[in-house]
């Protein structure tokens, strides 16, 4: 799940639409587990993405958990 897919199923689900995501999808997306996928999904998976980049080891539920 990358940040732009997340994104677009937020403005979908905020424009009053279906996001587009499965179940699966969503529970993958709603990285905070505040049973909503929105932009501060997204901000985690670019927070993630530039801990990777500058050298990071840790797993995303790790990374997420500190």
């Amino acid at each position: 799940m990358d940040a732009q897919y997340i994104l677009e199923a937020a403005a979908l689900t905020g424009a009053g639409e279906d996001s587009g995501l499965t179940d699966a999808q969503f529970i993958a997306a709603d990285l905070n587990a505040d049973k909503s996928v929105d932009a501060s999904d997204a901000a985690s998976v670019l927070e993630y993405a530039a801990y990777l980049g500058a050298g990071g080891t840790d797993s995303i539920e790790v990374f997420l958990a500190a």
